[in-house]
């Protein structure tokens, strides 16, 4: 294309730079490039399952330094530093995975709301 803002151009340039026409593709034009582009969708991820939306709670680095250093007190037999450092990592993994799996609920009611139409 050219190195001017499309709005610049007349409708006719804009046409000629894109192959197209004022009134639109032709409709082989149009199946060609359904074929090698693809729907114009956009692409959703996997819902996450609540287990998994959990166990990802895990995978922070700082969370995974709290759970060695959880272990490392067990080991040590400091029962009581274990337990509050455990108890911490559960709080803050629980209060995280609420907080998560509430966006995501409300992200998904939302878009179920939205109606797509070109």
């Amino acid at each position: 294309m050219t190195t001017f803002p499309y709005w610049s151009l007349s409708v006719e340039d804009v046409a000629r730079e894109l192959n197209s026409a004022p009134t639109g593709l032709s409709h082989s034009a149009a199946q060609a490039v359904l074929d090698k582009i693809g729907l114009n969708r956009i692409q959703s991820k996997a819902r996450l399952t609540p287990l998994v939306l959990f166990i990802n709670q895990f995978k922070s680095p700082i969370v995974l330094i709290l759970i060695f250093a959880t272990l490392l007190s067990a080991f040590l037999q400091d029962w009581v530093d274990a337990a509050i450092i455990l108890l911490i990592v559960l709080g803050s993994a629980l209060l995280s995975f609420i907080q998560e799996y509430n966006a995501n609920n409300g992200a998904e009611k939302l878009r179920a709301q939205v109606s797509l139409k070109t």
